[in-house]
């Protein structure tokens, strides 16, 4: 939930819906509080996702190695692929180049 293609999720779909809601109970009246949460909650997470994708991704990172280099060693390139999109460690032609490095 760290990563950056989730955080630009959340910003897409979080930031408008917490500015409409707030909008909405200023138009028809509510509580001051639902509409402070409503603003607050999205803007935690999004604050989280920044502070957090390095820390826990260096601590992923060993577990995460395991399983790509155990993949690239099978030749499973399928699961290598999806390892390495899902971690976000940049464009997929990297990959190939990882591969071309690791110990055989």
């Amino acid at each position: 939930q760290l990563t950056p293609s989730k955080r630009d999720y959340l910003l897409i779909e979080n930031l408008p819906q917490a500015v409409f809601s707030v909008l909405f109970l200023l138009a028809e009246g509510g509580s001051f509080f639902v509409g402070f949460l409503n603003l607050l909650v999205p803007g935690v997470q999004i604050l989280l996702t920044f502070l957090c994708f390095q820390p826990v991704l260096s601590a992923a990172a060993p577990a995460l190695g395991k399983k790509l280099n155990r993949a690239m060693r099978n030749g499973d390139m399928v699961a290598a692929a999806f390892l390495w999109e899902d971690a976000e460690l940049g464009h997929s032609d990297n990959l190939q180049i990882f591969g071309l490095v690791l110990p055989r």
